[in-house]
């Protein structure tokens, strides 16, 4: 009867072992799916972000022309007044 119980108890701890080995292969997996997933959006957002800061320095250079011409004037105002 010992025996019995023993290897019960053997073959629970395995199955058991291999049950929780398959449930954090399959958690991984989906974690490094995700994981790819957002390095690619934030790396997407880091090209937008890049060409929204050309674009804000291209017109930051464009107002400072403007400025040093004496064309940036108050609405209603010319550059002759």
């Amino acid at each position: 009867m010992g025996n019995t119980v023993m290897w019960a108890l053997l073959t629970g701890g395995i199955t058991g072992g291999v049950w929780v080995s398959i449930v954090l292969l399959a958690n991984h997996a989906k974690l490094r799916t995700e994981q790819r997933q957002l390095g690619n959006a934030i790396e997407g957002r880091r090209e937008e972000l890049a060409q929204l800061e050309r674009r804000l320095e291209a017109m930051e250079a464009r107002h400072a022309a403007l400025e040093a011409n004496g064309l940036h004037g108050r609405p209603g105002k010319s550059s002759m007044d």
